[in-house]
């Protein structure tokens, strides 16, 4: 009896054990395609994640990522093995389309950066991406680099964020973690068709939960949300249904020194958009706590736009400043934030230990 609960109690303790990860390296600055040059590029290690097969057979190509990632299984990891830090992007990187961390802490000052004389938006992750049943939500986290140059004022992607974009009209929630990520000189204006450009840097629609820790937001701009747009609405306004739950925290949005504030151009929201335009859809909830606004502009909220979101709160926060330049900066109304339509059940704002300025 003893023997068959102890080989119970083993085979309980082994499942109970998390798999370990695929981890995918990523071993060239340039951004190509082979299966036989023995190179592992940053597309190919993200179509390796997506179809959980090597890039190529040869030595020095991308691992195979990870089937049925989930909590017990954990997400494929991208990690970067190089010499010169900046990773070239010549078109807009796969969809990303399974649970997946990219992480560039093992190459000081990791720069993902277009090719000479491109204009690309980079990264998408699929609406909807694959949920098992009583499992966590898709998640996709980047941490540790620096993502830049991103320019989505092309027609064949209009839309939301330059540099990352999650659009999710699914039931299922979708979580994009931000961690210790620079995004500079991003840019989502106007390409010429009737969507509204938002988010310069980051656009999220839908059921959506975005976690942005310890990142910096420097010159991005956009129609609406020049560093950052979370909202209820497609770009060509479509219903996505739900507001997104937005959490920043010990984060920096522009400075006073020139150029590095974010901008909503012609717009609102030079740093951050949170909205909600249709008011039946459910309410979303923004956190923001131990972060910094400064220089940055737009037509209406020159550094946040709240339009009918939900409950907000924001903690320990400097929203403007005294010195030259920190000041946010609306050519309308709200030079600091810009807040209206609070109207549905359990809505609100609360400013706690927070100086607008």
């Amino acid at each position: 009896m003893r023997r068959i609960l102890g080989a119970v109690l083993a085979l309980s303790t082994l499942l109970a054990m998390p798999a370990h990860a695929a981890t995918i390296t990523v071993n060239t600055n340039l951004d190509v395609t082979s299966a036989i040059d023995g190179m592992c590029s940053l597309r190919e290690a993200i179509t390796a994640a997506n179809t959980n097969a090597p890039s190529g057979a040869v030595a020095g190509e991308c691992a195979a990522g990870q089937a049925g990632d989930n909590p017990v299984n954990p997400s494929d990891v991208i990690v970067f093995s190089l010499a010169n830090p900046k990773v070239e992007v010549g078109s807009p990187m796969p969809t990303i389309a399974d649970r997946v961390t990219i992480d560039g802490s093992g190459v000081a000052g990791l720069n993902i950066a277009p090719q000479l004389n491109v204009q690309t938006q980079f990264f998408t992750i699929r609406d909807s991406a694959p949920v098992v049943l009583g499992q966590s939500p898709s998640q996709v986290i980047f941490q540790n680099m620096i993502i830049q140059g991103a320019d989505d004022q092309t027609v064949a992607h209009p839309g939301t964020g330059a540099a990352i974009s999650l659009m999710n009209t699914g039931g299922a929630p979708q979580i994009l973690d931000i961690n210790n990520v620079t995004f500079r000189n991003n840019i989502n204006t106007d390409d010429g068709d009737t969507a509204l450009e938002t988010g310069g840097a980051i656009g999220v629609t839908g059921n959506v939960i975005l976690n942005i820790n310890s990142s910096k937001f420097y010159g991005n701009s956009s129609q609406r949300g020049g560093a950052v747009a979370a909202r209820d609405t497609l770009p060509d306004g479509t219903n996505a249904l739900v507001t997104p739950q937005v959490t920043i925290a010990a984060s920096i949005f522009g400075s006073a020194t020139p150029g590095e504030g974010n901008s909503g151009v012609g717009s609102s929201g030079g740093a951050l958009t949170f909205a909600r335009n249709t008011v039946a859809n459910a309410i979303g909830t923004l956190d923001i706590s131990d972060s910094v606004f400064q220089g940055n502009t737009s037509d209406d909220g020159g550094a946040i736009e709240i339009t009918n979101a939900g409950l907000v709160n924001i903690t320990d926060t400097q929203i403007g400043g005294l010195g030259a330049g920190e000041g946010n900066i609306a050519t309308s109304d709200g030079g600091a934030l810009r807040v209206t339509g609070y109207g549905a059940a359990g809505a609100g704002m609360n400013l706690t230990n927070t100086t607008i300025a």
